[in-house]
């Protein structure tokens, strides 16, 4: 499968943080036992089983594992093709003086004639698109995971759903305030020591000006704020509003099988 910069950026952004290099500089640096390291880590911190024991939202939990595990799939995708990639060796310049004494003198320069004009440039081949075709996993699955897990859409457009749904998102200081929980001054501060990767919620909570029942607060008002994540795909046209309810009945037959295997 062959990936685009382009498409990693959301990716590394979801593991690395929103402050992750641009381009291809910050992607020469990546390997593999990093992203094994990154990843094992984002994945303990967002594990929607520890929503209960954290006092944590279960739903933002779900949605910010499902996140994870998509951005670490298609990067270590990216990091197996770049592997693979063959190593192209230019030509060595120069003659020895053997082959240049066999060589037969040059003939008198042609008048040039005149060049025909460039054919037009076609646009890049669209990389390929990665779809599942394995089992569905046996436990309860978000809806953009089961839809990809059953192999109606590509890994390529879970991650892009998942950052579009992030990017409408209402933000998070500015809910804090209009709940009167945070003033702009404390927002800046908050922003102004806040760790690598760690979300403005999470550094308010750390550093004393948010208790956890306001941060949770602020997150149900993000959730039920956000439009919902298959509309995604209907804005899209990757489902109709037809396919997308039906999906969703299978989604919610999975994983009402999947809790009954798992109390037997």
């Amino acid at each position: 499968m062959s990936v685009a910069t382009h498409e990693l950026l959301p990716a590394c952004q979801v593991l690395f943080g929103a402050t992750v290099g641009r381009g291809a500089e910050f992607l020469e640096t990546l390997h593999e036992d990093l992203v094994k390291q990154v990843f094992r880590k984002r994945a303990a911190e967002t594990h929607p089983d520890r929503a209960s024991s954290a006092g944590l939202d279960a739903g933002v939990m779900t949605l910010r594992f499902q996140e994870v595990n998509a951005a670490n799939e298609l990067l270590r995708r990216y990091l197996a093709q770049r592997a693979s990639a063959p190593i192209v060796v230019a030509p060595r310049t120069g003659t020895s003086p053997r082959q240049a004494a066999a060589r037969p003198a040059p003939r008198p320069a042609a008048r040039p004639s005149p060049r025909p004009s460039p054919p037009p440039k076609r646009p890049p081949p669209k990389p390929a698109e990665h779809f599942w075709s394995g089992r569905l996993p046996d436990r309860a699955l978000p809806l953009g995971e089961f839809l990809f897990y059953s192999g109606h859409i590509s890994l390529q457009a879970l991650i892009a759903a998942i950052h579009s749904q992030r990017v409408q998102r209402p933000v998070f200081g500015q809910l804090a305030m209009q709940r009167g929980f945070l003033r702009a001054s404390t927002i800046a501060t908050v922003l102004s020591n806040k760790r690598p990767g760690e979300r403005l919620g999470e550094a308010a909570l750390r550093l004393g000006v948010l208790t956890p029942y306001q941060r949770d607060v602020v997150l149900g008002l993000q959730m039920g704020r956000q439009h919902p994540f298959g509309r995604y795909f209907t804005d899209t046209g990757a489902l109709s509003e037809v396919a997308l309810r039906e999906f969703v009945r299978a989604q919610h037959l999975h994983n009402f099988r999947s809790a009954a295997r798992r109390a037997s």
